[in-house]
């Protein structure tokens, strides 16, 4: 798998968000990560990086 296939594959996943009776579909990569980080927060951290989105 390359770069570019990641990525797409990364932008694919959705997090389908809640509120006021409103849904919003929001890339899973775009999604803050929640204080304190949850157990391997640091391979997202580690992507973000890598991919330009830190």
């Amino acid at each position: 798998m390359n770069r570019s296939e990641l990525e797409a594959l990364i932008e694919e996943a959705l997090a389908v968000c809640v509120a006021a009776g409103h849904r919003q579909r929001i890339a899973m990569s775009d999604l803050p990560l929640p204080d304190p980080p949850p157990v391997g927060a640091e391979w997202v951290a580690a992507y973000r990086q890598w991919s330009g989105n830190a």
